[in-house]
């Protein structure tokens, strides 16, 4: 610290580093003022970049979720087209096998039935079919296991009206009269369905005798999934839906 005397009258002034001590003083004051103002701009910086960071941080934040979001709707979609395509492929796949068992002719293991049938070697029986080749063949196994099982060739005057339903149909005449031939047809369908041959009784026959079995064979059923029946058929006044008869030519 300096101490000099200025002025004419001699006054001892005191200064610092060549300044007065006011004017020191006052450059101080506005030093500190100056770094209390930089300091409060450090903080107000500090936390409007720690706002903007923030605010930055939950729209990158926001952005991703939605983008996850969305990425999870369209996985989810996709899972959804996938799986019905899966359902679809299987309802074809389905559908084709349905097809090759349509298409396949009937096959009937005639050794182990026909020892099944030997118990009614004293029925006779007779086995008709529409005239298709494989219905054809079709009866023709049926005959042949019967004669295997030793049943008796019905050599009688058939003098009936015939339906050809789909599948097997097995007629003979009720019990008691008839109880050889109804216990006989009977046996007769439940083999030829384990054989997958579907076959169903039919109506009761007298003309033929009371221990005589008539096979009718009809066309080969098709498979559910290939059933071209129509849906929503109309009914007619008497509450009758009518479709796919055929009349027989005369």
């Amino acid at each position: 610290m300096d101490v000099r005397e200025h002025g004419s009258h001699g006054k001892a002034m005191t200064t610092i580093l060549g300044l007065s001590v006011e004017t020191a003083a006052y450059l101080g004051r506005i030093a500190l003022t100056l770094g209390f103002v930089s300091g409060i701009a450090t903080i107000i910086a500090t936390s409007f970049s720690a706002y903007i960071l923030d605010r930055v941080s939950s729209e990158v934040q926001k952005n991703a979720d939605e983008r996850i979001a969305e990425w999870t709707n369209k996985t989810e979609e996709a899972k959804a087209v996938a799986a019905k395509a899966n359902l679809k492929a299987e309802e074809l796949h389905k559908q084709n096998l349905d097809l090759q068992t349509a298409i396949n002719p009937r096959r009937l293991e005639q050794a182990l039935t026909s020892d099944r049938l030997k118990p009614f070697a004293d029925v006779s029986f007779i086995v008709v079919s529409i005239n298709d080749q494989e219905p054809r063949e079709a009866a023709g196994q049926i005959r042949w296991m019967l004669l295997e099982a030793d049943w008796k060739k019905y050599m009688g005057p058939v003098n009936l009206h015939l339906q050809y339903l789909d599948g097997v149909t097995v007629r003979s005449w009720l019990p008691p009269e008839g109880a050889r031939g109804s216990d006989a047809a009977d046996a007769l369908v439940s083999i030829l369905n384990e054989n997958g041959i579907k076959a169903d009784p039919g109506a009761p026959v007298k003309e033929l005798g009371s221990n005589v079995v008539l096979v009718i064979v009809g066309p080969k059923p098709l498979p559910k999934t290939l059933d071209a029946t129509p849906s929503n058929l109309p009914t007619n006044h008497r509450g009758l839906q009518e479709w796919g008869n055929v009349a027989e030519p005369w």
